[in-house]
């Protein structure tokens, strides 16, 4: 992780997004909310840690995800960056909103 903050840090962005999923076995609406959790952990290491424009680090929750490691119930932490002329988008929930 601190190589990614590293990175956010030591380069020029429009914005970023931590996309969290786990494995393929659980509960949907609990894997949902555990994803959601762990996406804000990352953030906030990530904000905490490193020197960046924190409005430009998003988070996504996917819930249940089909990852290379999903055979083993395990899920994904990815930390996808956008070049610097990318425009925030409006929502960053993988659920509709209520």
């Amino acid at each position: 992780m601190r190589a990614a903050g590293q990175f956010l840090a030591d380069t020029e962005f429009g914005i970023a997004v931590v996309v969290v999923s786990t494995g393929t076995t659980g509960d949907a609406q609990k894997d949902l909310v555990l994803t959601e959790e762990r996406a804000k952990v990352v953030r906030d290491y990530l904000v905490n840690n490193f020197s960046f424009d924190d409005t430009q680090l998003k988070t996504l929750g996917l819930g249940k995800g089909h990852s290379v490691n999903s055979d083993f119930g395990w899920g994904t932490v990815q930390i996808i960056v956008y070049p610097a002329d990318t425009e925030a988008p409006t929502q960053t929930s993988a659920v509709s909103p209520k």
